[in-house]
């Protein structure tokens, strides 16, 4: 990845693909969002961040919180916006 995960936390490869294809092409590795996420910080501080106009902001929020991707689907199914997720996560 372009970044550098924490050690102190774990993440699973889908986690790790899913804030590369979110962050690769749109937000350099030391973007203060980019730096958040990787801090996991908490869900309140990402919202400050990330407005609800922003269409990564339920991903960001999930891979903070550690869901998983059938978390994800879940709430896609709640009508959650996670349509613009690639093919290879749906």
């Amino acid at each position: 990845t372009r970044f550098k995960l924490p050690q102190t936390v774990s993440y699973s490869e889908e986690d790790v693909k899913l804030a590369h294809y979110i962050f690769a092409e749109d937000l350099p590795p030391d973007e203060p969002l980019v730096q958040t996420m990787m801090d996991v910080y908490s869900r309140k501080t990402l919202w400050s961040l990330c407005p609800d106009s922003c269409v990564h902001a339920d991903v960001i929020t999930a891979l903070a919180c550690h869901l998983t991707l059938d978390e994800l689907w879940r709430d896609a199914d709640r009508g959650k916006r996670v349509c613009f997720l690639p093919t290879e996560f749906q």
